[in-house]
């Protein structure tokens, strides 16, 4: 993991779980619902959190934040999949939805593969 939020600073280190999403799942009354499969530790990752503190008149808010997620390359993410994101900007054990993820793309020049561009929302209430 790569930390670019807070160099040279004592604060925890940010931990990133994957939720993939399976289908067939029904809820108690039989009706098809979305369900997840056991949770993956993902341990090569950038995460780039903005601040998402907003001072309005003297009250500080947490509002719904875009988080960027930039994973291994070939990494497959589908939109019903979600994460769970602990950070010192967003808190313990958070929920994000994928709102879109990026092309697997490979550079022309050197013929590397770039990450996987995930941007997440996280979700409050």
């Amino acid at each position: 993991m790569k930390n670019v939020v807070f160099p040279g600073q004592t604060q925890p280190e940010p931990v990133v779980r994957y939720y993939k999403a399976l289908a067939g799942g029904t809820d108690r009354y039989g009706k098809p619902t979305r369900v997840w499969a056991a949770p993956v530790e993902i341990h090569d990752f950038i995460l780039d959190v903005p601040s998402a503190d907003v001072s309005l008149n003297g009250i500080t808010v947490r509002p719904n934040a875009e988080v960027l997620l930039f994973l291994p390359p070939n990494f497959a993410v589908a939109t019903e999949d979600k994460f769970t994101l602990t950070h010192p900007r967003l808190g313990a054990e958070v929920e994000c939805f994928v709102k879109g993820v990026g092309w697997g793309i490979t550079n022309a020049f050197t013929g590397d593969a770039f990450r996987t561009e995930v941007r997440l929302e996280v979700r409050r209430g």
